[in-house]
């Protein structure tokens, strides 16, 4: 079900006489900093660890991770005021996909991936989710297979574009290394768990387990979004 459970009603309905005006004007410059080009230039890599110590190349590295993480935030914003209900929790993935037009398939997948993203020149975009996973940790794959879906149309030509992405288990994606995996994590977090809500609905005390059955997410999950907002 996409409406949130009954038990969490009473503190959604306080979530949004906190937040959702709130939401809706970080929406609204997340538009305004889509419309002039946010997701334009080109990034540093992560430094070669094998390599001596660079410290101008990591400092141009952070820099460009927490600009990176930026624009993801704002990307997520802007879908969810384009294809979502934002009264309405958990959010859904899964519609949110169909919405941009992207099909979204479930199939046993083969070694330690996780999801991927297909896009062949003049297709619709794939995304397959390996249905041994746990419903959370799907729902979690879609949300940054989308992601990198999001990041690739911003770079534009995504209609003729030949995009291919395969996340696997415990690799770059989860170390921080890769700026397109930083993007679609940051943009996953942010769909599922939108900074607002979280904040609005970590000040009413909700503890983890709770937040994490009203947003759908599984509790580390949760864990690490409220680190990362810096939010005990």
């Amino acid at each position: 079900s996409i409406a949130s459970t009954t038990g969490m009603s009473y503190l959604s309905s306080r979530f949004m006489s906190i937040g959702h005006s709130r939401l809706r004007q970080g929406v609204l410059r997340s538009r305004q900093r889509l419309r002039f080009g946010l997701f334009q230039g080109r990034w540093s890599p992560m430094p070669d660890p094998t390599k001596p110590y660079d410290r101008d190349a990591m400092i141009a590295f952070a820099k460009d991770r927490a600009s990176i993480k930026e624009q993801a935030k704002h990307a997520a914003d802007a879908v969810l005021e384009n294809t979502w209900d934002t009264d309405v929790y958990p959010v859904d993935p899964y519609t949110i996909a169909s919405k941009l037009n992207v099909d979204v398939l479930h199939a046993q997948i083969a070694g330690d991936v996780s999801g991927i993203l297909r896009k062949r020149p003049l297709e619709k975009p794939q995304i397959y989710i390996d249905s041994d996973d746990s419903r959370n940790r799907q729902r979690f794959t879609c949300a940054h297979e989308l992601g990198h879906y999001v990041q690739s149309e911003q770079s534009g030509g995504i209609e003729e574009a030949d995009v291919s992405f395969i996340d696997r288990r415990g690799d770059l994606a989860t170390q921080g290394n890769d700026l397109r995996e930083i993007f679609a994590n940051e943009f996953a977090a942010n769909l599922l768990m939108p900074e607002v809500a979280v904040r609005s609905l970590r000040s009413l005390d909700m503890k983890i387990p709770e937040l994490a059955r009203f947003f759908s997410v599984s509790p580390i999950s949760m864990e690490y979004r409220l680190q990362n907002l810096g939010i005990r």
